[in-house]
């Protein structure tokens, strides 16, 4: 029970800083987002760097116009965990993965991120083509209505991405 296709989105070239002085740096947040149904059952594909080691960086679909429903994927440079999914909702934001040990994206190079959610709730998050996390999860069961990201203090680079899924009306 894999995604289906039907829905394809593609944001391209998407470079976030830190809002706060206009300068990159420790404790400046950005955040970017974008209005679009997404289905329950997903594919994320993206094409990532990191700039520097320090920072967090949050990012997934959400539900609702406020976004206080989400999964996310969290990104910790050079520290442990170095990748969470995490699931916001009104009780808070409960880490549902980790990958327990450093990921280090600070690289000259583009780094393939592939995130995929079945419809049983499945989700694995690879890396360049290492599968890295899985957890099922279906405390989420509605369609999404945008795909969020936040700099909480680093620098990165999304080159592309492109979000497959199920038709959603």
């Amino acid at each position: 029970e894999g995604v289906q296709t039907g829905q394809n989105i593609t944001i391209g070239n998407v470079v976030i800083g830190t809002i706060a002085t206009g300068q990159t740096g420790e404790g400046g947040h950005a955040s970017i987002y974008t209005p679009v149904k997404i289905s329950n059952a997903f594919r994320i594909e993206m094409a990532i760097t990191s700039k520097f080691k320090y920072g967090r960086w949050d990012f997934g679909p959400y539900q609702g116009a406020s976004g206080n429903v989400a999964y996310r994927i969290t990104y910790f440079p050079d520290a442990t965990p170095g990748l969470q999914i995490q699931r916001v909702t009104s009780g808070g934001t409960v880490a549902i993965a980790s990958y327990d040990q450093p990921l280090r994206l600070e690289t000259e190079s583009d780094h393939a991120l592939v995130w995929t959610r079945d419809r049983s709730g499945m989700m694995r998050v690879a890396i360049n083509g290492k599968e890295i996390l899985s957890v099922v999860d279906t405390a989420i069961r509605d369609p999404f209505d945008g795909f969020l990201m936040i700099n909480s203090g680093g620098q990165y680079s999304v080159r592309w991405i492109n979000i497959l899924g199920r038709p959603v009306k």
